[in-house]
C-alpha cells in the first residue's frame, strides 16, 4: 500500500507541475503573439526611409541624448527579427516532436 500511495502522490505532483507549466506557456504564447503583431510595425519602419532618416538624425546628435535610441541601431531590430525566426522554428520543432510521440487515440 505504501508503494501505491507514493506512486499516486508522485503522479499527482507531476500532473500539477505540467498543468502549471501549460498555463504559464499559454500566457507567454498569448503575450508573444501580441508583441509579435505589434512588432510588425517596427519591421515596416526598419525597412522604410523614415528609419534611415531617423537614424541619420540620431547619428548627427539631433535627437535628445536622454531618449533611448536602440531601435535606430542596425543590429537591434535585426537581432529581434532573427530571434523571432529561430524561436518560431523551435516552436515548430517542439510541436512536431510532441505530435510524433503522441500515442494513437
Amino acid at each position: 500500500m505504501e508503494e501505491v500511495i507514493k506512486r499516486v502522490a508522485q503522479m499527482e505532483e507531476v500532473t500539477n507541475r505540467m498543468n502549471a507549466a501549460n498555463e504559464a506557456l499559454q500566457a507567454t504564447l498569448d503575450e508573444w503573439r501580441k508583441a509579435r503583431t505589434a512588432f510588425q510595425e517596427v519591421q515596416e519602419y526598419y525597412y522604410s526611409d523614415k528609419w534611415r532618416s531617423d537614424m541619420e538624425l540620431s547619428n548627427q546628435g539631433k535627437l535628445p541624448t536622454d531618449m533611448p535610441q536602440g531601435v535606430l541601431s542596425e543590429d537591434g531590430i535585426y537581432d529581434v527579427m532573427g530571434s523571432n525566426h529561430f524561436l518560431a522554428l523551435e516552436l515548430i520543432d517542439t510541436a512536431m516532436k510532441l505530435e510524433l510521440y503522441r500515442e494513437d487515440e
